[in-house]
């Protein structure tokens, strides 16, 4: 369960989405990727932690990009 005894998620830079955690204790990453014809496509990722979240969104957003 979320608690006190969570760490503290990083506060990402402007445009590279937002970290938080569900009530289950996983970290939620959630990013707007911009995409090559101009549309825009949300994204979530779930995680047990920071980098594990960090690499997976970089490789879903290579997939969307490319």
């Amino acid at each position: 369960m979320a608690g006190k005894n969570q760490k503290k998620l990083p506060k990402l830079e402007y445009g590279e989405g937002t970290m938080f955690y569900s009530k289950t204790g996983k970290i939620i990453y959630k990013k707007v990727i911009p995409l090559p014809d101009g549309n825009t496509f949300r994204k979530t990722i779930h995680g047990a932690t920071v980098m594990e979240c960090l690499k997976r969104m970089e490789r879903e957003e290579n997939k969307l990009v490319n």
